[in-house]
């Protein structure tokens, strides 16, 4: 079964890497974009809607999968090759995706928790004030 492999130089080193690679920055995005509107709780319900959509979305190929295609559909071979799923990858994907998107919204949450005062305003965003001065600032007041 083919894999979505990439092949990246990296100091003269070619380091391969799949290509959902470039997926996961605009998912931690979201996560931490929901996490900041929402708050930590509903940013881990969502995580685990997602991870429920994952299941249903294999369940569903695999039930695809397992019916008489039509004969004359020439395709099948390479149909399966493309969506013939390997359990122990599914799973490990799945792992990953829990363990990355729940760690993601806890460190993010208890990072804006260090970074907020009793204002309500996130010491951080102002450009006028060096970071670690606004994280002093924000810990004396708290």
């Amino acid at each position: 079964m083919p894999h979505a492999l990439l092949c990246l130089t990296l100091a003269f080193t070619p380091f391969f890497a799949p290509a959902a690679v470039f997926i996961y920055p605009f998912i931690a995005q979201v996560v931490d974009m929901i996490n900041e509107v929402y708050g930590e709780k509903r940013t881990h319900i969502s995580i685990l809607i997602a991870f429920a959509t994952q299941v249903l979305f294999v369940l569903f190929i695999g039930m695809v999968a397992g019916l008489t295609p039509a004969p004359f559909f020439e395709l099948e071979d390479a149909w399966k090759s493309l969506f013939g799923l390997s359990i122990r990858i599914t799973i490990a994907s799945w792992v990953s995706f829990l363990i990355c998107s729940n760690l993601d919204a806890w460190i993010f949450a208890s990072l804006k928790k260090t970074f907020f005062t009793k204002g309500g305003e996130l010491q951080a965003r102002y450009p006028d004030k060096p970071l670690h001065l606004a994280a002093l600032r924000s810990k004396r007041h708290c």
